[in-house]
C-alpha cells in the first residue's frame, strides 16, 4: 500500500511528456499539409496520406491515455480516483467521440460527400471531432455522431445535390507557359458545372504544372463533364476522391 502512495514520476516529466506529444502532433499536421508537395510519385503520397490520416484519427486517443497515465502514476491512489471521476461524468461525450473516430476511418465518410439522416438530405460541409455539419435545402444542421449512430445514415452514391470534389490535374504540355495555376483557376470561375458562390481552390502546386484544385460542383452529376472539359484545356485531370 505505501508502494502505491508514491510518486513514480515527477510534474516535470508530466510536463515534458505533454509538450513532446504536443509537438509530434504539430509535426504530423505539418506533414499532412505538405505531402501533396513532396517530389514522390502520386500513388505513394495517396498512400502515405492515408496513413497519416489514420494516425492523426487516433492521436487525440493515444494523447489522452498516455498523459492520464503519467498523471495517474504521480500520485496512483487521489490521481487514479480523480480520472475515473473524470471518465464518469464525461462518458457521453468519451462516448460520441470514439463513434465519429470509428466513423472517419471510414474514408467515403468525409466531407463533401452526401448524406441521408431521417428526413435530412445534404452534404457535409464539415467534420469536427464531436459531429457533422450538413448543408440541407432546408439550411445548415448541425448532427452529433451518437445520432448518426441511433438513426442510422445512407452515403448517397448518385450526384441529386452538389459536392465538393478534389482535382488532381496535370498539364499534358510541359513546356506551355499558359498552363499555370492561376490560369487554370480563372478557367473553373466561368465553367458551368461548378457552383459560382464556391471559389475553386488550389490546395497544392507540385510542380509548374501539377496542381491539385478543391472545386464544388453543381447538382446533376457533372462530373464527367468537367473532367472531359479540363481534359480539353490541355490537362490529364482524375478526381482524387
Amino acid at each position: 500500500m505505501t508502494d502505491l502512495l508514491k510518486p513514480h514520476f515527477s510534474w516535470m516529466f508530466f510536463l515534458g511528456t505533454v509538450v513532446f506529444l504536443l509537438l509530434f502532433y504539430s509535426l504530423l499536421r505539418f506533414l499532412q499539409r505538405q505531402i501533396h508537395q513532396l517530389p514522390l510519385s502520386l500513388k505513394f503520397r495517396d498512400s502515405l496520406s492515408s496513413k497519416l490520416r489514420s494516425l492523426l484519427l487516433l492521436y487525440d486517443l493515444i494523447f489522452v491515455v498516455i498523459t492520464a497515465s503519467v498523471f495517474i502514476l504521480l500520485n496512483p491512489v487521489w490521481h487514479g480516483i480523480a480520472i475515473l471521476f473524470l471518465i464518469s461524468v464525461t462518458f457521453p461525450l468519451m462516448r460520441n467521440y470514439m463513434i465519429g473516430r470509428f466513423l472517419c476511418f471510414d474514408p467515403e465518410f468525409q466531407q463533401g460527400k452526401r448524406i441521408t439522416v431521417g428526413i435530412d438530405t445534404g452534404v457535409i460541409n464539415k467534420m469536427n471531432r464531436l459531429g457533422i455539419y450538413v448543408i440541407t435545402n432546408s439550411g445548415m444542421k448541425y448532427i452529433n455522431y451518437m445520432i448518426l449512430q441511433e438513426r442510422g445514415f445512407s452515403l448517397l452514391t448518385d450526384s441529386l445535390m452538389q459536392e465538393y470534389c478534389d482535382l488532381n490535374i496535370n498539364a499534358n504540355d510541359k513546356d506551355s507557359s499558359n498552363l499555370s495555376a492561376e490560369m487554370l483557376l480563372y478557367k473553373l470561375m466561368g465553367v458551368p458545372y461548378l457552383d459560382s458562390e464556391y471559389r475553386p481552390t488550389l490546395i497544392a502546386n507540385n510542380t509548374d504544372t501539377e496542381f491539385q484544385i478543391r472545386v464544388l460542383i453543381r447538382k446533376g452529376n457533372h462530373r464527367q463533364e468537367l473532367i472531359d472539359l479540363i481534359k480539353d484545356w490541355g490537362y490529364d485531370c482524375q478526381l482524387s476522391h
